[in-house]
C-alpha cells in the first residue's frame, strides 16, 4: 500500500484551511511563552498565532508552502526545521500527516525551550474511512503518543480537549523538555527479529516477552504456545527459549487475513480496524505487504524459523493452520507454561483463555498483547480474571496474567 502524505501540492491551495483552525491557535494563547520566539510549524495563509503573541515576542512562521516571504518553506518528513532558537515550536495540525513524526518532535526538541502541539487520536467506527480522506497517516492512541514523546525528549506538562465527535478526540498538549527515554535493551535475537520486521511488538513489548521467558525457567514442566504469529517474529523468540530450556513450541495460525470480529463485545474501533484490513488498506512493516494479504503465509513463517535455526519439524517447533477452536481441541493435551495470545479480538482471546485455564500450570504465565488496544480484547481478559481468583494479572505495555502456585 502506498502512503499518502502531505506533500506541497496538496497544501498550497488556501482555501482548503479552515478558519475555524484558528480557534485551535487562539485555544493555547496561554501555554505561548511572554519572551523569545516562537516557531509556528504549518502556520497556513492565515498565520493565526501571530495575533495570539505577546507584544515583544518574535514569530517564525513555517511551511510546506511559502505563504509569505517569512514563511520558512520546510517539510519535516525530510528533517528540516527552521534556523533559529525558539522559546517554543508550534504543531497544531501538523502531526497527524507525518510518515516520520519523531523526526520532527526531535528536530524540535534540539531548538526548542516547550513544545505545543494539538493531535486526533481514534475513537469510534468512523475513523479508518476520515482518516483516509483526511489523508492522516498515523493514528496514535494517547499513550502511544506519550511514549513518542517521551523517546524524543518531551513530557506532557498539561493537556486539555479542544473538540471531539464521533470519529475522534483532538487533545491540546503543553510538552516541555526531559531527557529522552531510550527503548529497551533487547536480545541478540529479539534484536534482530525487529531488524528484519518480523514482528509489530514494540521494543517495550519484545522486552516483556523477554522477561517473562527467562522466568519460565523455574517452572519445571509445560510447552510454550503462541495464538496469532503473524509474520513470525515473536514466535521466532518463544520457540528459542523453549528450545534452550527443554520445551516444546506450539504455534497457532489461521495464516491469512484474520477473520471479522464477530462479538457484541467487539468496539467500534476493532470494527473499523477489520474493514481497513479487509478492503485491502492496511499496509505492513516500514511499507512492506500487509502479512494478511500473502499468498502462503504458512511457508514464509516456516522458512523464517528455519533460517534462524529453528525447523518446523512437526515435534519441537510445531505451526497450525486454521482456526483456533478448530486446531486446539485436535491436538492431545499437554501441559502448558507460557502463552502469548496476540489476536485482536473478544471471541478468540476468550477462547484462548478458557482452552489455557485447563492446562496452564501453576507458576505458568499468559502474556497478552491486545489489552489496550481493542475493546474486546480488554473485556475478555477482565470476565477472565474476575471468574478466576487463581490469576494474578500484572498491567503493563502488554498483561501479564500469573497463575499462582497452590497454597
Amino acid at each position: 500500500m502506498t502512503r499518502k502524505t502531505a506533500r506541497p501540492t496538496e497544501w498550497s491551495d488556501p482555501d482548503k484551511f479552515k478558519r475555524n483552525w484558528d480557534k485551535r491557535a487562539e485555544a493555547v494563547r496561554d501555554w505561548l511563552p511572554d519572551t523569545g520566539i516562537v516557531a509556528d510549524i504549518g502556520c497556513g495563509p492565515h498565520q493565526a498565532l501571530r495575533g495570539m503573541l505577546a507584544p515583544g515576542v518574535g514569530y517564525q512562521p513555517a511551511d510546506l508552502t511559502g505563504w509569505t516571504p517569512e514563511v520558512a518553506v520546510i517539510d519535516l518528513d525530510q528533517g528540516q526545521f527552521p534556523e533559529g532558537d525558539f522559546s517554543a515550536s508550534t504543531l497544531l495540525g501538523v502531526l497527524e500527516y507525518l510518515e516520520k513524526p519523531g523526526l520532527a518532535l526531535r528536530a524540535a526538541r534540539k531548538r526548542s525551550g516547550r513544545l505545543i502541539l494539538s493531535y486526533v487520536h481514534p475513537k469510534g467506527e468512523d475513523f479508518a474511512p476520515v482518516r483516509e480522506k483526511r489523508h492522516w497517516i498515523n493514528a496514535f492512541k494517547p499513550h502511544v503518543l506519550t511514549r513518542l514523546l517521551a523517546r524524543q525528549g518531551w513530557q506532557i506538562a498539561e493537556q486539555r480537549v479542544f473538540g471531539e465527535t464521533n470519529h475522534g478526540i483532538q487533545m491540546l498538549y503543553l510538552c516541555t523538555p526531559c531527557a529522552p527515554v531510550k527503548p529497551p535493551a533487547l536480545g541478540p535475537l529479539a534484536s534482530r527479529v525487529r531488524e528484519e520486521g518480523l514482528t509489530y511488538l514494540r521494543p517495550e513489548k519484545m522486552a516483556r516477552l523477554e522477561t517473562v521467558l527467562t522466568g519460565m525457567a523455574t517452572v519445571p514442566e509445560g510447552d510454550f504456545v503462541e495464538f496469532g504469529l503473524a509474520l513470525g517474529g515473536s514466535g521466532i523468540v518463544i520457540a528459542q527459549a523453549a528450545q534452550a530450556q527443554g520445551r516444546r513450541f506450539l504455534g497457532f495460525d489461521v495464516f491469512g487475513q484474520i477473520p471479522a470480529p464477530s462479538s457484541e463485545h467487539d468496539d467500534p474501533l476493532s470494527r473499523a480496524r477489520y474493514r481497513e484490513i479487509a478492503e485491502g488498506k492496511s499496509s505492513g512493516i516500514r511499507g512492506a505487504l500487509y502479512y494478511g494479504y500473502r499468498d502462503d503465509l504458512l511457508g514464509e513463517v516456516t522458512d523464517s524459523f528455519a533460517r534462524f535455526g529453528l525447523p518446523v519439524d512437526g515435534d519441537r517447533v510445531q505451526l497450525h493452520k486454521g482456526l483456533f477452536q478448530d486446531t486446539w481441541p485436535a491436538l492431545p493435551t499437554a501441559p502448558i507454561a507460557f502463552a502469548h495470545v496476540d489476536c485482536d479480538w473478544y471471541d478468540p482471546v476468550a477462547f484462548c483463555l478458557t482452552a489455557l485455564h485447563a492446562v496452564l500450570v501453576p507458576g505458568g504465565a499468559i502474556l497478552l498483547d491486545d489489552y489496550h488496544d481493542y475493546g474486546g480484547a480488554r473485556l475478555a481478559v477482565d470476565q477472565f480474571v474476575a471468574a478466576h481468583p487463581d490469576y494474578r494479572m500484572e498491567d503493563g505495555d502488554n498483561v501479564i496474567l500469573w497463575r499462582n502456585q497452590p497454597g
